[in-house]
């Protein structure tokens, strides 16, 4: 798989370890994807992936002193006729909410690829995934995926 082979590029600052108050703002994720449930689905997948990481996401505006922005550049689930794609790139940055200093910066994608004997069995499970509308679902893993990337170099943390 090439992903797995090309090596992802990460900003870290070394002051993210020691930060001592561990809220984030998750402020609204902007989207180049055509599905308008893009950047929510990566929104809600960034926040349980920060949890587990142990940092606290809030609300924007609740004074939290590091910001968490998000772009969506692909979220794609479609029919290729005997072939489903799926396929989610991200990027995602951690701030300094005050100053805008960045601490933290990674990209990440889930891609996948499902084949079929014949188109109809292609059509039938595309349709039983929700289809066009049901991206979001259809694609959780490469969604999680992508965000694990884009995430995998920030610190760990423990409340």
């Amino acid at each position: 798989m090439a992903a797995a082979c090309s090596a992802r590029p990460y900003t870290v600052s070394p002051s993210l370890k020691t930060e001592p108050d561990l809220r984030v703002e998750l402020l609204p994720f902007s989207s180049a994807a055509a599905d308008p449930a893009a950047a929510g689905a990566m929104e809600t997948v960034t926040s349980d992936l920060l949890r587990r990481m142990g940092y606290e996401p809030v609300q924007p505006g609740a004074g939290a002193p590091l910001a968490c922005r998000g772009e969506v550049r692909d979220f794609t689930f479609e029919n290729l006729g005997q072939a489903l794609r799926r396929s989610v790139r991200f990027k995602v940055a951690i701030t300094r909410a005050a100053g805008g200093e960045k601490l933290y910066e990674g990209r990440g994608s889930g891609y996948s690829v499902d084949t079929y004997t014949g188109a109809s069995e292609a059509q039938a499970a595309f349709a039983a995934a929700g289809g066009s509308r049901g991206s979001a679902a259809a694609l959780a893993r490469q969604a999680s995926d992508a965000a694990w990337e884009a995430l995998g170099a920030l610190p760990r943390r423990s409340r």
